[in-house]
């Protein structure tokens, strides 16, 4: 299982430019997560340098696997609101949405000052509750950081798709004009001397048609659409 997430947080790296990995434990197991870089939320001043001391996670939960992990919560779990996305998606008359009910969930960690501080904090939340509240002693966050090259500054690293972005927007621009150049150009084109004697009909694609004619021979011929150099 770590193995094939660990794949998913490395194309991440390549796509985005940054893959997270979260180390969680679940019924005393030791478990793996690839987490979408999007819901990943730091604060850029603080992050400035990559070395936040606080991370935040905002995730989208089923309402019933929350009320299954917190139980005695489950009075404001049923009360709390529908993820805005959703919310909007069913305002607009999506059915899907119907049948979908899920929660903002937000995930946070801030790391203590210090080994002898005790100001760390984990907290778990949803719009109208906390659902954990307790103390964070390690001085990392629970996440395996993957960044495909480091910026200068921020805490989120820079992808292929970033880094390729100029030559392949020129890629597209020759594409775009061989694309054009060809339509208007490269359609093969039959010369046919005016006032010589050639059936129209004949010129067809039949295999081994036979093309009678009178005067000079008709001619087909495809222009050069685009130059060597493009």
């Amino acid at each position: 299982e770590i193995y094939h997430t660990g794949d998913a947080v490395a194309r991440d790296a390549c796509i985005f430019g940054t893959g997270f990995m979260k180390i969680f434990e679940d019924q005393g197991k030791i478990k793996a997560e690839r987490v979408f870089p999007e819901e990943m939320l730091v604060d850029d001043r603080e992050a400035m340098f990559n070395s936040p001391r606080q991370l935040f996670q905002r995730k989208v939960v089923a309402r019933e696997v929350l009320v299954a992990q917190f139980p005695d919560k489950e009075k404001f779990i049923r009360q709390a609101a529908l993820d805005e996305d959703w919310e909007q998606r069913l305002n607009e008359g999506y059915e899907q949405a119907k049948m979908v009910d899920q929660v903002e969930v937000i995930e946070a960690w801030h790391l203590p000052s210090s080994t002898d501080s005790s100001d760390g904090r984990h907290i778990i939340a949803i719009d109208n509750t906390v659902l954990v509240d307790e103390d964070y002693t390690k001085n990392y966050f629970p996440f395996v950081k993957l960044e495909w090259s480091n910026r200068s500054l921020g805490y989120f690293g820079q992808g292929i798709a970033e880094q390729l972005t100029g030559l392949q927007v020129q890629i597209n621009r020759l594409l775009n004009t061989i694309r054009v150049a060809m339509d208007l150009v490269s359609v093969p084109k039959v010369f046919i001397e005016a006032g010589s004697k050639v059936s129209k009909s004949h010129l067809n694609n039949e295999i081994g048609g036979i093309i009678t004619y009178s005067g000079t021979m008709p001619e087909y011929r495809t222009a050069q659409a685009v130059g060597p150099e493009m």
